[in-house]
């Protein structure tokens, strides 16, 4: 009696165990299957996301090719101060930068060699200008500054270049002023000496473009 009971449970361990082990075998058949299907998702993931940035670039590009460029207006030259045409027409050389127009006068239009007086030619080109000056530049200020080369004064009243070139610029100051017309409250004067020179000291040719006197007119 006995004996058919430990075979009967010896049977039933057995079928319990097949079962277990068949149910595991299909759990683990379902989890790689799972997997499977896993790994083909995540490469159609990839897959997509790479034709996306693909397509991303080529809207992009097509957008790019239908959008209207901004046409290009190139800039335009700055015009050219009417007044300073005039002034060239009448024989001055003038400048003109940053609100600031500049006539340069050499020194041996105004005076003779080593003089600080003007002379009659003198006065009649700055009779000239005085006319432009007034009629052109009537609201504006008005700076003289006297300019040498860097010689050094000989036998002459005057100490050095600093006392000529002061001395030139007061002698333009008051015939502006005094014979011309122009306001004195507008005008300020300068004497530079040689310390500002616009060619080379060394020859005759600089010098004499260094020994001027220059009419600014700030505006």
């Amino acid at each position: 009696m006995r004996s058919r009971w430990w075979g009967g449970a010896a049977l039933a361990a057995l079928a319990a165990f097949a079962l277990t082990g068949c149910s595991t075998a299909r759990y683990q058949e379902r989890i790689a299957s799972l997997e499977r299907d896993n790994a083909g998702l995540v490469q159609q993931n990839q897959e997509l996301q790479s034709e996306k940035r693909a397509l991303s670039t080529q809207l992009a590009q097509e957008m790019s090719k239908a959008r209207p460029r901004p046409e290009v207006v190139p800039a335009a030259a700055p015009k050219e101060d009417p007044r300073l045409k005039e002034m060239a027409e009448a024989g001055f050389k003038a400048r003109s930068k940053d609100g600031q127009t500049t006539v340069t006068l050499e020194s041996s239009v105004l005076f003779d060699s080593g003089s600080a007086t003007l002379t009659r030619s003198g006065k009649e080109v700055l009779s000239k200008l005085a006319g432009i000056v007034k009629s052109k530049y009537a609201a504006a200020r008005y700076r003289v500054e006297g300019h040498t080369d860097n010689q050094p004064i000989k036998m002459s009243r005057f100490r050095n270049n600093w006392d000529l070139s002061a001395e030139r610029a007061v002698g333009v100051l008051e015939y502006l002023t005094k014979d011309a017309g122009i306001e004195e409250g507008k005008f300020e004067i300068v004497g530079y000496a040689d310390t500002r020179p616009v060619a080379d000291n060394s020859a005759e040719a600089g010098r004499k473009q260094n020994r001027r006197v220059e009419i600014v007119i700030v505006e």
